[in-house]
């Protein structure tokens, strides 16, 4: 089974993997640094507005309204907050310990996933 990202799957005609097998490095991502993001951005920009063929002044916040869209930051932290929301409903209570804490900034280097999400 192929792999896409979620900005390429619907031109490619659903050739993605989904599911819980889509989230596994997701986690990952919200420690990728803002140049990574701001490229992978842009990259889905470009795509998006080449499958619409729009015009250089419209602008991507209406292309991701008009169709039903969501950014990829957006994705990222949805997709990143349901591990953690999972394991505090977990029945075995270590697993719970370690993710009930709130990410409040303990200084530049204490940095945990929660951390990094809230950010």
């Amino acid at each position: 089974m192929g792999f896409a990202p979620h900005f390429m799957s619907g031109l490619l005609g659903g050739n993605y993997i989904s599911g819980d097998e889509n989230q596994k490095g997701v986690t990952a991502w919200v420690y990728a640094s803002e140049t990574y993001l701001r490229q992978l951005q842009a990259t889905e920009n470009k795509l998006l507005r080449m499958a619409l063929d729009a015009p250089w002044f419209v602008r991507h916040s209406q292309i991701y309204r008009d169709l039903e869209w969501e950014p990829l930051r957006d994705l990222l932290k949805r997709k990143a907050a349901t591990p953690f929301e999972k394991a505090e409903n977990h029945p075995f209570e270590e697993l719970r310990n370690a993710v009930a804490y709130s990410p409040e900034d303990n200084g530049p280097r204490k940095k945990r996933p929660r951390h990094q999400m809230a950010q």
